[in-house]
């Protein structure tokens, strides 16, 4: 929690998600469902790359910005004025 950091390049995270989800899915999926799954998708690159084609691009994270109360302005205001 302590020690986040930002990243621009996410391909380690899209490799470590795809692939922990090829092994949930397939590791103890029947024999058949299995080698279709390694015939026609390849196994976790399959995902990687459908999850690249997923990503939105050139969306920036912004966090919402509370608006800032002015209740103490008008005090700082009459101080400001009588000085």
């Amino acid at each position: 929690m302590f020690d986040t950091e930002l990243t621009r390049d996410q391909t380690p995270f899209v490799e470590e998600i795809s692939e922990d989800f090829w092994r949930r899915t397939f590791y103890q999926a029947p024999v058949g469902l299995v080698s279709f799954a390694v015939y026609k998708l390849r196994g976790s690159l399959y995902f990687q790359q459908l999850m690249a084609k997923a990503r939105a691009y050139g969306i920036r994270i912004v966090p919402e910005i509370p608006e800032p109360s002015l209740k103490t302005l008008s005090r700082y205001r009459a101080v400001l004025h009588q000085l």
